[in-house]
């Protein structure tokens, strides 16, 4: 039953009260009148048609009751979908949001340096300190560490969200919500993912979070290349 169905039910209970309150008033008045006549003519047919006055007015206001409870149920019913209408709203902005960015790197690539803020650049410098700091000796596997945090500094803040977002909404990756929700940067996420995945599936998981945002430029395939060659794995 949708909105529309649910407020024309509601409009027809109310004009069922109306008319049933109507027939109680009704109701009423007699029986006020034959009381007053029972008063002044104590006749035995009077008082037998004031007492059935009287249990079809007591029925009659267990009608209304009912209707009550039914109208109180059906309005909780639609405030019920009234929220998850909102709910739903939210979401559908958060995955059209995701799917403005469903295009291919290149096309959106001045977008991104023009909608990155000073908190992104403070992050990438943080970030380009820390990497000055890791050797660069070794196989690319070993270096791994290493070039996950080159590509996660190579992600704007949108690109970041939507990762952050898949991460949280598929299963697979058997990552708690809320350790994604305390990383605070770069390095915090890319150390979650290494303790959660290992080496080779993050190289494997983080390659198809990189396609789903989409990053497939240039310079992301080329820092992944080495470690999926050493991997036995492609692009």
């Amino acid at each position: 039953m949708d909105k529309i169905e649910i407020r024309k039910l509601l409009d027809s209970k109310d004009e069922e009260i109306r008319r049933l309150e109507t027939i109680v008033e009704e109701k009423e008045r007699e029986i006020e009148r034959l009381q007053s006549v029972r008063t002044q003519d104590p006749d035995p047919i009077v008082h037998r048609r004031v007492a059935e006055l009287e249990e079809k007015l007591d029925l009659k206001n267990r009608e209304l009751m009912e209707k009550d409870t039914k109208i109180e149920t059906l309005e909780k019913k639609v405030k019920e979908r009234d929220t998850e209408n909102e709910e739903l709203t939210n979401e559908i902005q958060i995955l059209r949001g995701i799917a403005r960015h469903q295009r291919p790197h290149e096309a959106h690539a001045g977008y991104r340096k023009l909608g990155q803020d000073v908190t992104t650049m403070n992050s990438r410098r943080d970030t380009e300190i820390q990497l000055h700091d890791i050797p660069s000796n070794g196989s690319a596997l070993r270096n791994w560490s290493q070039t996950l945090l080159k590509i996660l500094n190579e992600l704007s803040d949108d690109d970041l969200k939507i990762m952050k977002y898949d991460l949280k909404n598929n299963e697979e990756y058997r990552i708690p919500v809320s350790s994604i929700e305390r990383t605070d940067n770069r390095v915090d996420l890319a150390d979650l993912m290494l303790k959660r995945w290992g080496k080779r599936q993050s190289v494997l998981n983080i390659r198809d979070l990189m396609k789903k945002i989409p990053h497939n430029d240039d310079v992301m395939i080329n820092l992944f290349t080495p470690v999926l060659e050493e991997i036995g794995e492609t692009w």
